[in-house]
């Protein structure tokens, strides 16, 4: 997963400064984050960072349902993960 973060980090920083505000984007160089990030994870689906990218980019899009169609499914993944024992019930 480095080699894919670093290489995904190589792409982005030319595209928009990583500054990781996604405004400063232009739609083209937008469209192309996310192409790379979604190659990204068809190839390690555990990627997290990468389902970031594409749910940030299709956010900053005004692509609000398909951004959470991504997101969610990896939000509700990694609180699965989470321990239920010795944390603080609220």
């Amino acid at each position: 997963m480095a080699r894919v973060d670093r290489d995904l980090d190589e792409l982005a920083d030319p595209l928009g400064n990583m500054t990781g505000d996604y405004t400063e984007y232009s739609p083209e160089n937008l469209a192309a984050l996310q192409a790379a990030a979604r190659k990204a994870v068809g190839r390690c689906p555990l990627y997290v960072d990468g389902w970031n990218r594409i749910a940030g980019s299709l956010l900053t899009q005004g692509k609000h349902d398909e951004a959470m169609e991504v997101a969610e499914p990896v939000a509700l993944a990694l609180l699965d993960l989470l321990p239920t024992k010795g944390l603080n019930q609220v």
